[in-house]
């Protein structure tokens, strides 16, 4: 079966695409899960191909695996095999939902039963996650002059937070994709806890990525933000601060660590949970399959913006200030760390978070829009910091 996927997602990138999403690949051999990999990398680098051409596969093998190549080759002889994709994936569904089902049976024979109702789901779910009966809206011809700016209007913009980023920008809508950026320890992290604790006060659903700090110490933070108090009074009455943080949209957070993950594993989690927002954290730090920094964050910046417009959702990165930026208020496009050019061209939205000796006196920061957008505006403000309930007020 793992010859008839392979060869099937080779052809044709619409299989892949729907194959991908039923997480196929759990029940390959090491050498198939290998040749996965570099068709889902081909996929991955080039969005315009509908297919993966097998002597590249082959020549990617024999370098980075060349005392194997001879068994690889064997492999890649039987997958240029005709499969028919339709039938295909409708056995892999039947197969999918028949391993589920015997799972649910020996589930159900046991006393506690934990995890029945996530396999039910996940059961329903099997067919709903490859249906691509979708409208189609990337196509507009002739559509009325309403439909075209409904998404313009207040009504159905994100709010920004804090409230001076918002009155700059006019808030952002889905498909924006948005950039913080600053010098280590000057607040990146603080800024974006304080919005995603806004996004979830709104009642956005929000999927956060973090891959730099825990998982644990992030989320303690998220805690303390949208409870409004410090983690000494969070500690000393837990079950008072989850009531209130449940009020605020905490149960619409998902929290996920990536060590150091791909712009794939988030495509499955936005599958999954079906999110309105993504938070990555640090952008610079998802793999991208290539050596260069520069290149890397281009292809992070350009995958980010890919997210956004296919999922319909605002996705807001997080990456660093170059020396440029040291004791600097007012950052600019060419302060962002190996990508002056390559990620704010991605951006729809880039925000710069500014200090120096002075304000870090009076913990403030300053806030600047090097590019934006959303408003035309490049304007520039400063903000009041509270590093113990990471909260960003408006001066």
């Amino acid at each position: 079966m793992e010859s008839k996927i392979l060869s099937s997602i080779i052809k044709d990138r619409e299989s892949f695409n729907k194959l991908s999403k039923l997480d196929v690949k759990d029940s390959f051999s090491e050498p198939a899960k290998f040749i996965y990999e570099i068709i889902c990398d081909f996929y991955d680098k080039d969005t315009s191909i509908s297919f993966v051409d097998l002597e590249l596969i082959e020549k990617r093998i024999e370098r980075e695996l060349p005392k194997q190549i001879d068994l690889y080759r064997n492999i890649l002889k039987t997958l240029d095999e005709t499969t028919s994709s339709p039938n295909l994936l409708e056995e892999i569904i039947a197969l999918k939902k028949d391993f589920i089902s015997r799972e649910l049976s020996s589930l159900l024979l046991t006393q506690k039963r934990t995890g029945v109702l996530e396999l039910m789901e996940q059961y329903k779910n099997v067919e709903d996650s490859v249906d691509d009966d979708d409208e189609d809206e990337s196509l507009l011809v002739g559509a009325s002059v309403s439909n075209v700016v409904e998404s313009l209007r207040n009504k159905n913009r994100i709010r920004m937070w804090p409230k001076a980023l918002h009155e700059a920008t006019g808030g952002a809508i889905r498909g924006n994709n948005v950039l913080v950026f600053g010098r280590p320890e000057v607040g990146k992290s603080l800024f974006i806890i304080n919005m995603v604790g806004g996004l979830l006060h709104d009642g956005y659903k929000v999927l956060f990525i973090e891959n730099e700090d825990p998982a644990k110490s992030t989320m303690s933070r998220l805690i303390c933000r949208l409870a409004e108090k410090p983690i000494v009074d969070v500690i000393e009455n837990p079950d008072e601060v989850e009531n209130v943080v449940r009020q605020r949209g905490y149960d619409n957070l998902i929290l996920k660590s990536l060590s150091p993950g791909t712009f794939r594993d988030i495509q499955s989690l936005i599958d999954q949970h079906g999110v309105d927002v993504v938070v990555i954290n640090q952008l610079r730090n998802i793999w991208v399959g290539k050596e260069g920094r520069v290149e890397q964050m281009e292809i992070a910046a350009t995958s980010a913006r890919n997210l956004a417009k296919k999922n319909d959702i605002l996705v807001i990165g997080v990456t660093q200030a170059g020396d440029s930026g040291t004791n600097k208020l007012r950052l600019e496009m060419g302060d962002i760390d190996f990508s002056n050019t390559g990620m704010p061209a991605q951006m729809d939205l880039i925000i710069g978070v500014g200090s120096n000796e002075e304000y870090d006196s009076k913990s403030w920061r300053m806030i600047s829009l090097p590019k934006n957008k959303l408003s035309g505006e490049h304007l520039y403000f400063p903000v009041l910091i509270d590093t113990k309930t990471n909260k960003i007020t408006s001066i």
